[in-house]
């Protein structure tokens, strides 16, 4: 696996093209999360100071609010998961 030596040389990496940004991806620690294509909707009932900070938080990360939520409650439930195996 080949390595940045500097923030600069990543940036030329993505900015010319040239080379595959796979050679400097590790991918022993690739994982493949399940996608489930059915969906359901759930309503929830929320204070409004925890609305506005998940909005500030997933604004902050450049992700609108359905995805800051799913995001966090999976991170949540798989860390459960592994203390109860654990």
């Amino acid at each position: 696996m080949k390595e940045f030596n500097s923030a600069e040389e990543m940036e030329r990496v993505f900015d010319e093209g040239k080379e595959s940004i796979f050679d400097y991806a590790d991918a022993s620690t690739v994982r493949v999360v399940p996608s489930s294509k059915e969906m359901r909707r759930v309503n929830i009932n929320m204070p409004v100071w925890l609305i506005e900070a998940i909005d500030a938080e997933a604004a902050h990360m450049g992700a609108n609010r359905q995805s800051y939520i799913n995001m966090n409650l999976a991170e949540k439930v798989r860390k459960e998961q592994r203390e109860r195996i654990a």
